[in-house]
């Protein structure tokens, strides 16, 4: 569920720079630069959560048998 999750850490880093000529006077040209950023956003669950999602899967193991079948 997306109510499960919430922000755990969010940063914003520089990314590359796009390098744009600008026209200027008497046939002349002005360097514009185009900066750009990588955002990262990590997300997390709430722990309570988790160790619901563990013991879900710890059930599903034991449910299938040495042959990989369901019991």
């Amino acid at each position: 569920k997306s109510n499960d999750f919430y922000i755990s850490e969010v940063y914003v880093n520089e990314g590359i720079r796009l390098k744009r000529l600008f026209p200027r006077a008497k046939g002349s040209g002005d360097m514009i630069k185009k900066r750009t950023s990588h955002i990262v956003l990590k997300l997390s669950m709430a722990k309570e959560i988790k160790e619901e999602i563990k013991e879900e899967i710890k059930a599903k193991k034991k449910e299938v048998n040495i042959h990989g079948t369901k019991i």
